[in-house]
């Protein structure tokens, strides 16, 4: 078994604690979800393997943005135009947060063994000035609001809009 596998393995079983310790099972239950979230847990380690996950976060800070809550989240909000993606909204924005918190847990995981895989701050990266462009734009403001207060955000989103349409036009 080479140092790959045992890495993955070592982040499979964090990923599990994690489920775990957040559903408040026992063992015996906890043995349950892991043979339930097997396959789940492998296709996200294998996705974010820290070879790919190395590579893929440390060329880019727009991709780091991206992978935000308030970038999805923003990004969901626009995309809903259409009345049927309106009805969906609210459970897609709740699936994203889910699976962003879940994202989240498996990161930790992956630093807590391989601390070589923690991101550098947005500033260091080359391509710095198009994740502040990317900041800049609209999604990401309605996503950041929404995620400052949910309840909310139907009154700000009304002017975020408009300062947003006033700074296009100057």
């Amino acid at each position: 078994m080479n140092q790959d596998d045992k890495s993955q393995k070592i982040i499979y079983k964090a990923i599990n604690k994690y489920i775990a310790k957040d559903l408040g099972l026992n063992d015996v239950d906890s043995d349950y979800i892991y043979n339930l979230m097997n396959y789940k847990c492998l296709q996200i380690i294998l996705k974010y393997s820290y070879k790919d996950y190395k590579q893929l976060m440390q060329n880019s800070a727009c991709n780091i943005i991206q992978n935000k809550l308030e970038y999805r989240l923003g990004n969901a909000l626009m995309k809903a135009k259409n009345p049927f993606k309106l009805l969906k909204l609210p459970f897609t924005l709740i699936r994203l947060i889910r699976k962003y918190r879940f994202e989240r847990k498996v990161y930790k995981a992956m630093i807590t063994f391989r601390p070589e895989l923690q991101l550098k701050p947005l500033e260091q990266y080359p391509d710095y000035e198009e994740a502040l462009k990317i900041k800049g734009k609209l999604f990401y403001k309605l996503g950041e609001a929404f995620v400052q207060n949910p309840f909310s955000f139907l009154f700000k989103c009304y002017r975020i809009c408009k300062s947003f349409k006033n700074k296009t036009i100057n």
